[in-house]
């Protein structure tokens, strides 16, 4: 479990995070979706240390139905540098995952 300090920290990543990405106004509802999905599986430590999910997972926590859709919305935050991926290409190993705090 986090410690208080910890997850104040973690919200405050989340909170600039999410500023940014609404500021910027690059993104689609559908795009935000996605990233709270991502957020679900972020494990809360460091914000931007790499965490596992699975496609098949994210696509259930984001409500993203179609993998063409899924994958056109991770290749977007990836150009748009919000995101950092890593495939995993192993069937029970999930791919790795970080959020970039960018300012471009």
């Amino acid at each position: 479990m986090m410690e208080n300090s910890q997850a104040i920290k973690h919200y405050g990543d989340f909170r600039s995070y999410y500023q940014m990405v609404c500021e910027k106004g690059e993104l689609s509802p559908l795009h935000i979706s996605f990233m709270l999905g991502l957020f679900f599986f972020h494990d809360g430590l460091l914000f931007s240390s790499p965490f596992r999910a699975s496609r098949r997972k994210l696509m259930k926590y984001s409500g993203i139905r179609s993998v063409t859709t899924y994958h056109k919305c991770l290749s977007h935050l990836i150009a748009k540098g919000y995101l950092e991926y890593r495939p995993s290409w192993h069937p029970t190993k999930a791919s790795e995952f970080r959020f970039v705090l960018a300012t471009n």
